[in-house]
């Protein structure tokens, strides 16, 4: 809590929200303001299978290394999930220069 004062005038508190409050109000909110889900309506499941890699088009070389694989800007790499571990699937997605495209089973 921050107290701002003045000479002219009374102490006035104010509460200033922290990024946490800041979250869960916003999620408090939208969950407040979005419609509830049909449950008549069936949902369908996706399954990634694979993903597929490629560099964009902002970085300044052609090709890219990164978590033991190489990636190219006009080749996109597919990489099954069964041989991706999730710690390098972390990795791949999180990175800036790669474009990451999940492969369904349907």
């Amino acid at each position: 809590m921050v107290k701002k004062t003045t000479s002219s005038q009374p102490e006035e508190t104010t509460e200033v929200m922290g990024a946490e409050a800041a979250v869960e109000s916003a999620v408090e909110t939208t969950a407040l303001s979005a419609s509830p889900a049909d449950e008549s309506t069936p949902v369908e499941e996706f399954h990634a299978v694979a993903i597929r890699v490629s560099v964009r088009d902002i970085y300044p070389q052609e090709s890219y290394g990164r978590a033991g694989y190489r990636f190219s800007k006009g080749n996109p790499t597919e990489i099954a999930m069964a041989e991706l571990p999730a710690d390098k699937l972390t990795l791949l997605y999180d990175d800036p220069w790669l474009f990451v495209e999940f492969i369904t089973d349907k």
